[in-house]
């Protein structure tokens, strides 16, 4: 069903912004479809762009079983947050990375690259980062005690 359309029945040398909200939806799994629909064969023009989409406020809630140390994982990933030792992206030095890795490795495990890549990395860069002194956690530091 479509929520909401955007018609434009001329050429716009310059960007449209549409809002639609989404707050109909609250607590549902919502799909979001682009479609162009046009009479041009595309030859006089680049066609149609989507840009900047973005979905606000979004809140997830997770549930860990078993947990283990998930929670020692966040409280050190938030500290490290917090005194500003992550790059733009939101992550440590390859180095600090691998040594929290490896101390959760149970815990958590990222997406990219794959697993076998991520442990030949983990066990060979994890004991040089612990050796330029990064730690892998830190407990009791979630309050904002990180050195």
């Amino acid at each position: 069903m479509p929520l909401a359309a955007y018609n434009a029945t001329h050429n716009t040398a310059g960007w449209a912004e549409q809002a639609i909200s989404l707050a109909g939806y609250a607590g549902q799994r919502v799909r979001v479809r682009f479609l162009l629909v046009t009479d041009n064969d595309g030859a006089s023009g680049m066609g149609w762009t989507v840009d900047a989409i973005t979905v606000w406020p979004a809140h997830a809630i997770q549930e860990f079983r078993p947990a283990l140390k998930i929670e020692d994982f966040f409280d050190t990933y938030f500290a490290l947050a917090r005194a500003g030792k992550l790059n733009e992206e939101g992550l440590p030095n390859l180095l600090h990375m691998a040594v929290i890795m490896r101390e959760y490795d149970r815990e958590i495990r990222a997406v990219h690259p794959p697993r076998l890549v991520q442990q030949m990395l983990m066990w060979s860069l994890a004991p040089i980062g612990r050796l330029l002194g990064y730690r892998g956690a830190f407990p009791g530091e979630a309050q904002g005690q990180y050195t």
